[in-house]
This record gives C-alpha cells, sequence and structure tokens, in this order.
C-alpha cells in the first residue's frame, strides 16, 4: 500500500530500469534539490474529510428551473 512518498521509491526501484531509477533517485550532487522539494512537500498537510456529519445535506438540484 502506497501512503507516503517514500512508499513508492521500493516500487519504483522494482519497475524501473537500474539508470533511470538511479537518474530519478540520484537528485543533483549534493541533493539539495531532493531536500528543497521534501520540505515544499512536507509543509503540505492533507486533512481527509470522512466521517463528517452529514444532517442537513442533500443530493436535490434544480435543472432548468426545477428539481
Amino acid at each position: 500500500m502506497l501512503l507516503t512518498l517514500d512508499d513508492f521509491e521500493p516500487l519504483a526501484r522494482r519497475r524501473l530500469p537500474r539508470p533511470l531509477f538511479g537518474y530519478v533517485s540520484g537528485a543533483a550532487e549534493t541533493g539539495a534539490a531532493r531536500q528543497d522539494n521534501r520540505d515544499a512537500l512536507d509543509r503540505w498537510r492533507l486533512i481527509p474529510k470522512v466521517l463528517r456529519g452529514v444532517e442537513g445535506r442533500s443530493i436535490a438540484r434544480a435543472l432548468m428551473g426545477r428539481n
């Protein structure tokens, strides 16, 4: 199951040709670009909106002026 960004690496290692995986995973020299990207992604938070209250909700819609 893929839940985090790090979960993709082992799968990619198995699926991609070795030179391609090495190029993608190797980052640039010091890895600064990879770390910058990781830091930017770490600032994002996905907040699931499950098990929220549904009282007062309706799927009714108006179409051509009629419900």
